[in-house]
């Protein structure tokens, strides 16, 4: 297994728009860059070690990346330039490609994973099996927090709702309200951390309804509601 200490990710530090971080074969973090550490909305690297995506994303979050990690651990198979949609350390939502691949022992072994995040900072970064629903994305991306309707979004891709439903559900493996929905389960809770801000406001800004809605919307997808995550992170 790499050696936590060794320099084998220095080269990252020297590429600030990727992401690049190493987990063991229980899926525990060993080795971040600067990037992830930010990613974190962490300081230093020392408080990324050991933890795994649980401590740091909402559960709705969480379960799809380490549905990913088995895959790559225990069954080999590598995740290629997935894009997503994520909401960074600054609250910006914006597209990466994130890649997974094995990393062996010696023996041959599985040692656990090597993965990379990247910002898709140019619409020809994005591969062509993701660009039939680009323009969904890029709708998505910057209305996340008013009203989206499906027949909207496949109007966009040329496509008739039910295909358009079929097909984004088969490359991002959730429907498009659930995606939309975790964009602003997402922001919802970079929102409550580092912003002093009433709850409702939260709510309306993050394109839900009401509060009560977005309470219960939370607790589904996060496991406690607003104010006890808000509490939790130390707001």
């Amino acid at each position: 297994m790499l050696d936590p200490q060794s320099d084998f990710g220095g080269l990252f530090e020297y590429l600030p728009e990727i992401c690049f971080y190493v987990k063991d074969a229980n899926y525990k973090l060993i080795m971040c860059n600067n990037v992830g550490v930010r990613l974190f909305n962490l300081k230093d690297k020392a408080e990324v070690i050991g933890k795994s995506e649980y401590d740091f994303f909402p559960r709705s979050m969480a379960d799809p990346i380490h549905e990913d990690d088995v895959m790559v651990i225990e069954h080999l198979k590598p995740v290629i330039n997935r894009i997503e949609l994520i909401v960074d350390e600054n609250r910006k939502v914006k597209w990466v490609l994130t890649t997974k691949l094995p990393l062996f022992k010696k023996d041959g072994t599985v040692a656990g994973l090597m993965g990379t995040t990247r910002e898709v900072a140019h619409p020809d970064m994005i591969p062509s099996s993701f660009r039939q629903h680009a323009k969904a994305l890029e709708y998505i991306k910057n209305h996340y927090n008013k009203p989206i309707s499906v027949s909207k979004l496949a109007e966009m891709c040329h496509l008739s709702v039910s295909h358009f439903r079929t097909t984004f559900t088969g490359k991002f493996k959730m429907s498009p309200q659930k995606f939309i929905l975790q964009i602003r389960i997402q922001m919802a809770c970079k929102m409550l951390v580092h912003q002093d801000t009433d709850i409702s406001v939260i709510a309306q800004e993050c394109g839900f309804c009401d509060q009560s809605y977005f309470t219960h919307q939370f607790r589904t997808h996060v496991g406690m509601t607003p104010l006890k995550y808000r509490s939790f992170h130390g707001l």
